[in-house]
């Protein structure tokens, strides 16, 4: 074999070999895609099971003197028919308070109702809490609340500018219209993402209010726990 044809010959083993290793780091791209694909559903499915798991299981809040010794449920179904008016007699599978103990602090009450009924029932009576330092929302799973957290000065700036506004688990419409948002963009003490044209709207026009009224005093601390209670107006 010629010295020529043997450099030939290795020139297009080389080639060969080059392709070969780009159609290997192809498939393995594909792979880690598809892979992270699936681990995005699948995380999205857990989600959504946690979310359905916890839909009938309104959180309470303002429901004071916490004990180590409390009947808890008892003292649910007193202020369920004192504060709400409700004098069926509801049936729970489970009612407990929940979250870090802190001396001299009240926790959030919990309760999973056995009736869908039932539960309908007592968050159309939600209104009554007006002006009271109670509050009642349905329970979501962490990464939920943390969205709808971020969520919320958004949606009372559109409420505030006269704005029809949802908030659906992590999602918020306004005017009908799903609100772009980019998770983790709050930092500051300002919201940022990409608002739809009606959220825009409604941040400069808060804005525009602001600036001719002056500065706005913050709110006051029963209008922070209903806004923390009912887990922002939706």
């Amino acid at each position: 074999m010629s010295i020529e044809v043997s450099n030939q010959l290795k020139t297009f083993k080389m080639g060969q070999q080059k392709v070969l290793n780009k159609v290997k780091e192809d498939l393995e791209k594909h792979r880690v895609n598809n892979d992270s694909e699936q681990l995005k559903e699948l995380k999205n499915t857990v989600l959504d099971l946690k979310c359905r798991s916890m839909k009938n299981n309104p959180v309470f809040t303002g429901l004071g003197g916490e004990t180590n010794t409390e009947d808890t449920e008892g003292k649910l179904r007193d202020f369920i028919y004192h504060e709400l008016e409700i004098e069926k007699d509801l049936e729970f599978d489970n009612v407990h308070r929940f979250g870090r103990f802190v001396r001299g602090k009240d926790r959030p009450v919990v309760a999973r109702f056995l009736y869908h009924g039932d539960r309908l029932l007592v968050l159309k009576s939600a209104c009554k809490f007006q002006g009271k330092p109670f509050g009642i929302h349905e329970q979501f799973p962490k990464e939920v609340e943390d969205k709808r957290r971020q969520l919320y000065p958004i949606q009372r700036r559109c409420r505030q500018a006269g704005q029809r506004t949802k908030l659906v688990r992590d999602k918020l419409y306004v005017d009908g219209k799903l609100y772009e948002f980019e998770e983790g963009s709050v930092g500051s003490g300002r919201t940022h993402g990409s608002y739809s044209d009606a959220a825009r709207s409604a941040h400069h026009t808060n804005g525009e209010r602001a600036g001719a009224a002056g500065p706005r005093s913050g709110p006051n601390t029963r209008e922070m726990n209903q806004t923390s209670a009912r887990g922002g107006p939706v």
